[in-house]
């Protein structure tokens, strides 16, 4: 899932800002806007682990998942920033965002299809998107404050 702040004058000024400035600058805003986006993640995680069934154990392996973040498509005019969930096992976290999961049978080797409490990670990424979308624009804010002070 991603956050996009999209044709905002202020990301167009702070990517050519950011073509002129020193690495250590574009490094520090990247690492801004990612921390800002990460509760989202950890929020989304926990939120989808909740709604997962309990018994064998797969609520526990999603809270257990990795959250992880980054700016793609460089920081213009249309950054995104990507919000992913791994585990450790491959769960296919966006079919479980759709309400189903496929697992093997214990002791027979069959696979089936298991109904599970769909939208459980996309209902956290719309609750939490605003807030997020206020700090980054916070964060872009104080990124070309950071940016002509050099």
């Amino acid at each position: 899932m991603a956050l996009e702040v999209r044709g905002a004058e202020d990301w167009r000024r702070l990517a050519r800002g950011l073509k002129s400035s020193d690495a250590p600058i574009r490094r520090s805003i990247r690492k801004g806007l990612r921390d800002v986006a990460k509760p989202l993640g950890i929020d989304m995680r926990d939120a989808g682990a909740a709604a997962m069934p309990k018994r064998g154990g797969l609520s526990a392996r999603v809270a257990a998942s990795t959250v992880s973040l980054r700016t793609a498509g460089g920081l213009g005019a249309g950054a995104r920033i990507e919000v992913a969930l791994r585990t450790r096992e491959g769960y296919d976290l966006g079919g479980m965002d759709r309400g189903l999961i496929r697992h093997p049978v214990f002791d027979t080797g069959a696979w089936v299809a298991q109904a599970v409490p769909a939208r459980a990670f996309s209902d956290a990424f719309d609750r939490g998107a605003p807030k997020v979308r206020a700090a980054l624009e916070r964060e872009i804010d104080k990124a070309l404050d950071e940016i002509t002070e050099t």
